[in-house]
Parts: structure tokens; sequence; C-alpha cells
């Protein structure tokens, strides 16, 4: 959207609002520029550089090639995973055990199992 528009957020933009302006400016994806292949059910738009409100730096792929492009080209773990709920500091914070694990619960808005597998490193493996 542009600056002038009412839900314009700039740089606070969320990755999905960034990747959705790329699909209004460049339009639907409908090939792999990776694999080549013109028959997956669904195209996306994948991000090259982590410069999201860059239009130009985007490439069509199919589902498959784009999560391969961000697990292993990206290493999209933790708070750089669009579905993250939690930001490094915080699970540093969880395992810090201060508090009960009610406590995280109701802080952070997560199930018991979830702050429970983060406590026993199960979760968030890479933040020390």
């Amino acid at each position: 959207m542009p600056k002038g528009e009412k839900s314009w957020k700039g740089n606070d933009a969320g990755l999905i609002s960034l990747h959705r302006m790329v699909w209004r400016k460049k339009g639907k994806p409908n090939k792999c520029e990776v694999c080549g292949t013109e028959t997956a059910k669904k195209y996306e738009w994948a991000n090259l550089s982590g410069n999201y409100a860059d239009v130009n730096d985007y490439k069509r792929m199919c589902t498959i090639c784009h999560r391969k492009y961000d697990d292993h080209s990206k290493g999209y773990r933790g708070k750089m995973n669009i579905m993250a709920k939690l930001t490094d500091e915080q699970v540093r914070d969880i395992r810090r055990k201060e508090h009960p694990q009610k406590y995280y619960v109701d802080k952070y808005k997560m199930s018991v199992s979830q702050i429970s597998d983060i406590t026993r490193g199960l979760a968030w493996r890479h933040v020390a």
C-alpha cells in the first residue's frame, strides 16, 4: 500500500502484509522459477534476501521450493519464522525459570506443553 493510505505501516508491516503487497504489484505467480513446474497446486512469491519492502527482491516459487528455500537458505527459526509467538529474549526469560510455568503460559498466551518444550530445550533449540 502506498505511504499515504490509512493502513500503511511502513517498516512495521508484517511479512504477510509485505508478501500481499508483492502479489498486488506483480500479480499471481503461475510458474515456479526454481523447478520450472507449471502444474503445482499453489505458487508463492518468495523473498530472496530479507529486503521484504523491495518488490523486485522476490521470485516465483511453488510451495515445495519456497519451503525448501526458506528452511535451508535462510534458516528461518525462532523469531524470523512468521508464525513465531516469541522473541529470543522471551525464550531466555522462560528458561531462567524464575516463575512457575503457569506464569509464562498466561504471560505469553501459550500452552503448558509449549512452555515445557522450551524449558526442556526441545523447542527453540537454537537459542542459548
